[in-house]
């Protein structure tokens, strides 16, 4: 896989970087993003492909706006010391790349993906009719709205019933439980039939086939879980404004130094997702027009960042 590219020094050893070299990597990866973006005519994929592309243009985005938030040019100062606003954006980046990757990448065929395009739909018209009735709406636009859940979850079960004898397929038995639990089940997992622990740890075995990190070796998927869920944790926090938002706030503010642990840690969490993201597409579209040094740069990304953590 085009993971096994890395970033070495002369020595064998990973090359490691100061903030303003994550700063600009981050850059270099939105730029890189962009030029795989232009490659191709949506019309000409299949509609998972379509789907895939979509959230792929909000990956790069969202990573745009990151980036219009963190400091440059070598400057200890923040530019606004948003980092709840930083933290935010990068879960929603996290947030992105699972969905990217449970419609668009998982090793699944057109008509599961459209089962779980249904579900998604399903969940979607839901949250709308919830919102409708306390906004108070009249009864008659809250009807249309359970009519097309009613079509859309007849529809989602016509096609679970042509897949159901199939093995693998026990995820989607949910579409057969009673109108609230089904629901409820689906608003858990967010419109999806995969809960988040679940999509992640595809996203690790992927990553992981036959795939050794220098210094490392085999990827520790548990241990990487645990990390994971430690960052959403920890970004959490910061979305939230915890204590231990407003003490790091204050040390950005009041202290600073040129570590910028904070920013430096949120750039290589969302460069592990959009560097992911550039290999998946460069795949799918098969013609990517991404140089060896580009590939170099972005496999660092994803595997130096998992790496850093494992190590």
């Amino acid at each position: 896989m085009i993971y096994s590219v890395c970033v070495n020094n002369k020595d064998g050893k990973i090359l490691e970087m100061d903030y303003q070299n994550y700063y600009n990597a981050f850059r270099e990866l939105i730029l890189i993003a962009d030029k795989i973006s232009g490659t191709g005519l949506i019309s000409d994929f299949e509609s998972r492909q379509k789907w895939a592309l979509d959230l792929f243009f909000q990956l790069r985005n969202r990573s745009k706006t990151i980036l219009s938030l963190l400091p440059e040019d070598g400057a200890i100062e923040s530019k606004t010391y948003d980092l709840s606003a930083i933290a935010c954006l990068t879960r929603s980046l996290g947030e992105i790349y699972e969905a990217f990757y449970y419609f668009g990448i998982d090793r699944i065929e057109e008509p599961e993906a459209m089962l779980r395009f249904l579900l998604m739909k399903i969940h979607q018209e839901s949250e709308l009719e919830e919102i409708q009735k306390k906004f108070r709406y009249e009864e008659f636009d809250i009807k249309l709205i359970k009519e097309s859940i009613r079509s859309l979850r007849d529809e989602a079960k016509r096609r679970y019933s042509e897949l159901s004898s199939l093995e693998g397929y026990e995820i989607y038995d949910l579409i057969n439980q009673g109108k609230d639990k089904f629901r409820k089940t689906l608003k858990h997992n967010k419109g999806r039939c995969l809960d988040r622990k679940t999509i992640n740890r595809r996203i690790f075995e992927r990553i992981h086939e036959n795939q050794e990190i220098p210094g490392v070796g085999k990827i520790d998927l548990d241990k990487l879980e645990k990390i994971f869920e430690a960052m959403d944790t920890y970004l959490s926090n910061h979305i939230h404004v915890s204590p231990l938002a407003v003490s790091e706030s204050a040390y950005e503010v009041m202290i600073g130094d040129k570590s910028k642990h904070f920013y430096k840690l949120l750039i290589r969490h969302n460069s592990f997702f959009l560097g992911s993201a550039i290999f998946d597409i460069a795949e799918m579209q098969n013609n990517p027009r991404i140089s060896d040094n580009s590939k170099e740069l972005v496999a660092e990304s994803v595997i130096g960042y998992l790496r850093d953590l494992l190590s």
